[in-house]
């Protein structure tokens, strides 16, 4: 008795689940949120000052579910630390890092915004 009391709460609840999964938010990208990440990145990749690095982490801040597709989100989540760790080496190449902005990027160009990263590919820069 227990057990098909379980099964018909599951079956009942599954299609409740699915249903909100598809209404949580994060699944549209608002496209106000990409031109700073691009302009903040590219300020930094010019002159790796703090002040840059801080401001292209606070655009990276920025994308959250609310505002931004799970995707983008996620990708900037990925970026900082990727960033961190690798901006202590002398000069790194960070593929998690570019994969990471090449994710935002395209998630922006669904939004209608089309993203350049200066340096693209480069190692990143070595801040002391």
């Amino acid at each position: 008795m227990r057990r098909t009391r379980r099964t018909r709460v599951v079956l009942l609840a599954a299609p409740v689940l699915l249903l909100t999964a598809c209404a949580l938010p994060g699944r549209t990208q608002d496209p106000a949120l990409c031109s700073p990440v691009q302009e903040s990145w590219n300020a930094f990749a010019a002159d790796p000052a703090t002040q840059n690095r801080e401001r292209f982490e606070a655009a990276l801040d920025a994308l959250e579910y609310e505002t931004a597709t799970s995707t983008a989100v996620d990708a900037a989540r990925l970026a900082k630390p990727a960033l961190m760790t690798d901006l202590a080496r002398t000069p790194a190449r960070s593929p998690s890092f570019w994969n990471a902005l090449d994710l935002l990027a395209r998630e922006c160009a669904e939004a209608g915004v089309e993203l350049s990263f200066d340096g693209h590919g480069e190692p990143l820069p070595a801040v002391g």
